[in-house]
């Protein structure tokens, strides 16, 4: 997406408020044509498969993504937008903080509400097409963290059961070795534990009792 200039790693990484509006407004022509020949360059004499992406901003283009590639299959996962966007956003500004110092905390959480909610709104229009709808598998993310396997079971049926044998085998490997273990509680909706200046971030960008209140309102 970042080869179409239609990124959110852009206003991420350079604190460009007023692109993030851009993107908001903008439905970027084009985009997933230019997305779908960089993936073809990628698999040319390579090997061969399904694709397996992750990009929360598809949301924002979810009914021009879904006609470009007509066969692919989402996951949405499901997460308290109330608790993770604050999160999203303090870690979005400690990456702003490294280029522009001065950067205004309360400016990056205003147009992460705005990118972050407006993608969430534009996914739930584009899902009232029942025939996009159907395409799409929608995950809590406490599942993810208690049962693992079986969800990535769910989510991988029904490709060629060997495919989702193969998924499943490698998602309990990683458990039983520790390296797939997630941090967050199983009760929880709450964001992973960050290191301790991190968390402390968190916690100024969350203390906006009227972002918050208005967020919940929104959503």
């Amino acid at each position: 997406m970042a080869l179409h200039f239609a990124s959110a790693s852009y206003w991420a990484k350079y604190g460009l408020n007023s692109y993030a509006e851009w993107l908001v407004d903008t439905e970027v022509e084009g985009l997933y044509r230019t997305h779908k020949r960089a993936l073809q360059q990628l698999q040319w004499k390579g090997p061969s498969g399904r694709w397996t992406l992750r990009e929360p901003i598809h949301q924002l283009n979810l009914t021009q993504l879904a006609a470009t590639y007509p066969d692919a299959r989402f996951v949405q996962t499901h997460r308290d937008p109330a608790r993770t966007i604050p999160s999203a956003a303090s870690f979005v500004w400690t990456i702003q903080r490294l280029l522009t110092p001065g950067m205004d905390r309360v400016d990056t959480g205003r147009a992460a509400a705005r990118l972050f909610g407006s993608a969430l709104e534009r996914s739930t229009r584009a899902r009232e097409d029942p025939a996009l709808d159907a395409r799409v598998i929608d995950v809590a993310y406490r599942d993810t963290v208690t049962d693992p396997v079986g969800t990535v079971q769910r989510c991988t049926t029904p490709t060629p059961s060997g495919s989702t044998a193969k998924c499943s085998g490698e998602t309990s490997a990683r458990i039983a070795s520790g390296s797939g273990r997630c941090s967050a509680s199983h009760d929880s909706l709450r964001p992973h534990r960050l290191p301790a200046m991190h968390h402390g971030q968190v916690r100024s960008v969350q203390a906006s009792k009227r972002f918050r209140l208005n967020f919940e309102r929104s959503f």
